[in-house]
C-alpha cells in the first residue's frame, strides 16, 4: 500500500489521524507511508532494527497505560 492509497481510504473515513501506533520491526517504511497519509504522529521502529516481541509489547503496555493513568493529551 502506498501513501496515496492510505489517503484515499483515510479521506473517505473523514476521521483525521493523530497517532499510528506500527508495532513491528523494520516498520519506519510502513510509518512514512502513513505520515505521508496526514497522519500527525507516528510510533514505529527503524527499518534497520529489530526488537523483540516481549520489548515491544511492554514499550505498548507502558505508554499507553501512561496515557490514561496520566490522563495524556496525545496530540
Amino acid at each position: 500500500m502506498d501513501s496515496e492509497l492510505l489517503n484515499k481510504i483515510l479521506g473517505e473515513m473523514k476521521v483525521p489521524l493523530k497517532l499510528v501506533f506500527v508495532a513491528s520491526c523494520h516498520s519506519e517504511s510502513t510509518g512514512r507511508i502513513f505520515h505521508d497519509a496526514g497522519a500527525e504522529h507516528v510510533i514505529c521502529v527503524r527499518d534497520s532494527y529489530t526488537i523483540l516481541d516481549e520489548i515491544c509489547h511492554e514499550f505498548a503496555k507502558v505508554f499507553y497505560l501512561s496515557c490514561i493513568n496520566d490522563k495524556m493529551k496525545i496530540c
